[in-house]
């Protein structure tokens, strides 16, 4: 089993937003039992986005990978969304140069980072790739942020920094260039448990149009 964990910054920051003393209490879990697989997610926005690297520093040979996504926003107004531009082109080329700094640990591909630079691949966003269900059971829409409720808020799509989506098209898009057997070997060549984690989703739904 492998559990995901939300950092929101460092010590300070993350518990400015989550409450005080969280930060600590969640990495003494996490020293105290080195054999789980914890892998930690940080969603960037305007209020963590200088710490991304204290991130990293803290967390290395502590955790088992970190990956990052932005955050989403649910009006036009939301000041923690980071926009597309100068500012957010500079945190994507910062984190690409931590991924060469860390490659064994930034599960992102450069790939998948360079998507947020804008909004173009959220029109093709593989919502039928996840089933989102809320603690009742019931589904979500669009997204897994979504609510079950119809009437409830709902993300800005075009604004969407979600990396499990963001992830899925490049995988998808890759299978249909070069074939699932190009998959199966380009499995054999990553390391990152984000990768590992889009292959066996897609392999499998692969696998159902095949035999059907």
């Amino acid at each position: 089993m492998g559990y995901f964990i939300s950092i929101d910054g460092n010590d300070s920051v993350h518990d400015a937003i989550r409450g005080v003393g969280v930060y600590q209490k969640v990495k003494r879990n996490v020293k105290e039992h080195p054999k789980a697989k914890v892998t930690i997610n940080m969603t960037i926005s305007n209020l963590n986005w200088k710490c991304v690297e204290k991130v990293v520093d803290e967390w290395y040979g502590h955790a088992r990978a970190i990956t990052f996504q932005f955050y989403t926003p649910f009006s036009r107004y939301d000041k923690l969304w980071l926009p597309y531009g100068k500012l957010r082109n500079f945190v994507i080329d910062k984190l690409i140069e931590i991924k060469e700094k860390y490659s064994d640990f930034v599960a992102n591909m450069s790939k998948q980072l360079n998507l947020f630079r804008n909004g173009k691949w959220t029109a093709n966003c593989p919502t039928w790739f996840f089933l989102n269900l809320d603690s009742n059971g019931k589904i979500k829409q669009p997204c897994i942020i979504s609510s079950a409720d119809q009437n409830g808020a709902k993300p800005i799509c075009e604004k969407c920094g979600l990396g499990c989506y963001a992830g899925v098209i490049l995988d998808c898009f890759y299978l249909m260039e070069n074939g699932l057997e190009c998959l199966r070997l380009q499995r054999t060549q990553r390391t990152d448990c984000f990768s590992d984690f889009i292959y066996e989703r897609v392999y499998f739904r692969f696998d159902i149009v095949e035999v059907g």
